[in-house]
């Protein structure tokens, strides 16, 4: 199973937009956990299946307690609440005050994602002094969220080198439009090889309806379809790295030898 991360340098580009459409959109059964060291706000913007509001009480917090004692497979399951989209959410800390309480505690919550029986996505907000680096780096891929503007190409520079110097190599995903996707690229050209994904659409009528029960208008929107091309493209290099870290067994070799398919 895959942990996808999604964090952003200073500014709004719209993290918590970007993970709620992926999570909702992903080719397998997937969990929406919040990690954002700034606070979580997904227990206001989100209601529980029967329309109610989510507990603020079960989430990443109550995980980090159980992840100290196991790392089982269901044990992510066991602490999400489903949503009434039918997403699956690991709700984040009420403040950055608490999220510090947390320093200790990502560790285990990183081997827990990563034992998930669910592929996990993670919302890891803006970059900051407590941001949860060891999520990161347990990640299978870190997506850095950047817009088309000045200000955010010159953040996400700032993150691109920090997320490097703590031995993380990010990826992007430009949110905005085809062109705004070839700029992004262009401006950061002289930052080593970057995988450019996207664009993800910009379209807040879109990211208002993922607040609430899934519809044939909301499938249609610009966002959930930019979405489902990303969450594809995604997936494809997950299934690519993957593949690439398999043990060579001896079955895998002479099928390799062979010439035939791997699977």
């Amino acid at each position: 199973m895959s942990v996808v991360a999604l964090a952003a340098g200073k500014g709004s580009p719209g993290v918590t937009t970007a993970a709620v459409a992926l999570a909702a959109v992903w080719p397998r059964a997937s969990v929406l956990a919040e990690c954002d060291a700034g606070g979580g706000d997904l227990v206001y913007r989100l209601r529980d299946e029967r329309g109610g509001p989510l507990s603020a009480d079960r989430g990443v917090v109550s995980l980090a307690t159980a992840a100290r004692a196991t790392v089982a497979q269901s044990v992510v399951v066991e602490h999400a609440q489903v949503t009434e989209g039918g997403l699956p959410v690991l709700v984040g800390a009420a403040s950055e005050t608490h999220s510090a309480a947390l320093a200790e505690s990502w560790l285990p919550v990183a081997a827990a994602f990563s034992a998930s029986e669910c592929e996990v996505i993670v919302d890891c907000g803006r970059l900051s002094s407590v941001s949860p680096l060891q999520v990161m780096r347990a990640a299978d891929v870190v997506l850095l969220v950047c817009r088309a503007t000045a200000e955010s190409v010159a953040h996400t520079r700032h993150a691109i080198e920090r997320l490097r110097r703590e031995r993380v190599e990010p990826r992007l995903l430009v949110v905005g439009r085809s062109e705004d996707t070839v700029g992004v690229r262009d401006a950061l050209r002289g930052h080593g090889e970057l995988d450019v994904l996207g664009p993800l659409a910009d379209d807040p009528a879109g990211a208002a309806g993922l607040a609430g029960q899934w519809t044939r208008r909301l499938d249609r929107t610009a966002l959930v379809t930019s979405a489902r091309l990303v969450a594809r493209a995604l997936d494809v290099r997950l299934a690519e790295r993957h593949d690439a870290v398999r043990p060579m067994t001896p079955s895998r070799v002479e099928s390799v030898v062979a010439g035939g398919h791997v699977g």
